[in-house]
């Protein structure tokens, strides 16, 4: 889900769990961003589950 997609869920007994995916690789502050509307890093999919050095740990928190 997208944080749009997540605000249009209404809050009720059947949404106890809201998931991401490649957003929170990306921003390891996924959480912060939404809560503040803050711009949300693409996830770089060449990146995700390989072997090389780039990748889960080099992506940067958000700087206001």
């Amino acid at each position: 889900m997208n944080p749009q997609a997540v605000a249009a869920v209404p809050v009720s007994r059947w949404s106890d769990l809201i998931a991401f995916d490649y957003p929170l690789i990306a921003n390891p502050d996924l959480p912060a961003l939404i809560a503040n509307n803050w711009p949300i890093n693409p996830a770089d999919p060449t990146s995700l589950y390989g072997a090389a050095g780039k990748g889960y740990t080099d992506f940067p928190t958000y700087r206001p």
